[in-house]
């Protein structure tokens, strides 16, 4: 009995935090992440590629790496104490899938039309929703 409501307090755990981890990553890129693209639309050829080159893959880097250290710590001080099943298994999955899909949706149609730059922009913001909902997947079974 105590393990199907830790399951099922687990479930609702990771809803919360779908929830809220979309509303933060909304909020991020409205705020920050959508004005400095805009920032980075308005330079030359010459200044995107330097930017890219000299600062770009440093920030994407620290930028992987914080949400990564994230989803460790969260998955570690957080879900690490909770039981892990077959349910919670496929329920991880399938809310990963469906965050991914939905914040992918919404990453879709927040860009207005698709040139090389902001394909560019898209498959790295693609990657940085990938890493941060990569928290909700357990791949271990504990029982």
């Amino acid at each position: 009995m105590k393990k199907m409501f830790s399951t099922i307090g687990f479930a609702i755990c990771l809803l919360l935090f779908a929830l809220i981890i979309d509303y933060l990553l909304l909020l991020l890129l409205d705020k920050v992440v959508f004005q400095l693209l805009n920032l980075f639309n308005s330079f030359s050829l010459i200044g995107k590629l330097l930017t890219i080159f000299l600062g770009g893959t440093a920030i994407v880097s620290l930028l992987f790496y914080v949400f990564g250290l994230i989803a460790v710590l969260i998955r570690e001080y957080i879900f690490h104490r909770f039981p892990e099943n077959n349910f919670i298994l496929i329920f991880s999955t399938i809310l990963f899938f469906a965050n991914v899909c939905l914040g992918g949706k919404a990453l879709w149609d927040s860009f207005p039309s698709f040139g090389f730059w902001t394909f560019l922009e898209f498959l790295m913001l693609s990657g940085c929703l990938l890493s941060v909902n990569y928290v909700f997947v357990s791949w271990t079974k504990k029982e």
